[in-house]
């Protein structure tokens, strides 16, 4: 499972703007209780001014490849993934919450952050991760499922 997202300089300008309109098909709210609404790109991109230099593309945007884990309590990354994306404070990373890893450590939870962009198809695409000190990231089937989604493992 992959997941692509904005990031440099397109993003940050895109970040600060707010949206009160549909953007290319997802109506957004300005929310006054936030301070930023997040602009996740075009959903076509392919199909913007005749097509996208590949080079250009690859310098804006970041792939995330998420390893889906049946044993994962909870979607995880660690902080150097979705740089652009703020971690926030949790109930459980303010109590020192923690994961157990297989080898039986403690993994404290350090709050967490939503990743919004697109999937491998163009279409919008987001998951929220618990930020903790792991390699890469893990998606939970748990939650994958509890989102609406179906998990399939096959050959």
């Amino acid at each position: 499972m992959s997941l692509t997202i904005p990031t440099d300089r397109w993003h940050t300008e895109m970040t600060n703007t707010k949206w009160k309109e549909s953007v290319d098909g997802i109506a957004v709210e300005e929310d006054p209780s936030e301070t930023s609404e997040t602009y996740i790109g075009p959903i076509y991109q392919f199909e913007m001014n005749g097509g996208v230099n590949m080079q250009d593309w690859e310098k804006s945007w970041e792939l995330i490849r998420v390893n889906v884990d049946s044993g994962a309590i909870d979607n995880v990354c660690n902080k150097e993934i979705g740089k652009d994306f703020a971690v926030k404070e949790t109930k459980v990373s303010k109590g020192k919450g923690y994961y157990m890893s297989a080898s039986k450590h403690n993994i404290y939870n350090e709050g967490e952050k939503t990743i919004v962009g697109q999937n491998d198809m163009g279409l919008p695409a987001g998951m929220t991760f618990q930020v903790c000190d792991v390699k890469g990231p893990l998606g939970s089937v748990r939650r994958i499922c509890e989102a609406g989604n179906r998990v399939v493992f096959d050959d």
